[in-house]
């Protein structure tokens, strides 16, 4: 009798030890991961051809702000229409030697455009202007950023003939002011310069 009494207890032992073990394995087992989701392919938008590219970065590229002009003048007495070229040699720092301003005289919409050129062995190296202001008296810009450059300029200068038909092509002076070169907006060097009617605008 004693020892079926022991073999119940050593059952009874084997027997809680067998559930407590399952149950702390069910509890610290690690959650199995849920299988992968496939993957879906993709259909790309970008451009394949050459052709498609420049169209893409055209469309993407900011276009430059319109240039600001302050026009006060009687647009029936007085055109600018004129190229205006330096009058004597230009300092070899400075990338402006001529000036093309092309004012409409007649259309609110299209007023026209200034541009600055540098000429060297028939080449030319121009920039458009960010503000303009014009008055029979006085020329006075601002330059954009020239090509390949840190420096922009500023002229502000006064006219000394409006008569640029007549005086186109002989050497007098009609223009003189002071150009400024600069660089983040701050002057780098300056210099008064004269210029004379090369030629008219169509």
């Amino acid at each position: 009798m004693r020892y079926f009494g022991f073999w119940i207890l050593v059952i009874t032992t084997t027997f809680m030890i067998g559930v407590g073990a399952d149950r702390a394995v069910r509890h610290f087992s690690v959650t199995e991961l849920p299988a992968p989701t496939p993957v879906k392919h993709v259909v790309s938008d970008l451009p394949k051809t050459e052709n498609e590219v420049a169209r893409t970065v055209a469309a993407v590229t900011p276009t430059k702000p319109n240039p600001i002009f302050v026009l006060d003048y009687d647009r029936k007495m007085f055109w600018p229409w004129a190229y205006f070229h330096a009058y004597g040699p230009m300092p070899k720092t400075f990338e402006i030697d001529s000036i093309e301003v092309a004012l409409n005289g007649f259309a609110e919409q299209n007023e026209g455009y200034i541009t600055v050129y540098k000429t060297h062995d028939y080449t030319y190296k121009t920039a458009g202007v960010v503000f303009a202001l014009v008055t029979e008296q006085r020329l006075m810009f601002v330059t954009e950023q020239m090509p390949h450059s840190e420096f922009a300029y500023r002229f502000d200068g006064e006219f000394l003939h409006t008569d640029f038909e007549k005086l186109g092509g002989t050497n007098t002076v009609v223009l003189r002011g002071t150009l400024t070169k600069m660089k983040n907006g701050q002057t780098i060097a300056k210099r008064t310069v004269s210029f004379t009617v090369e030629h008219l605008g169509c």
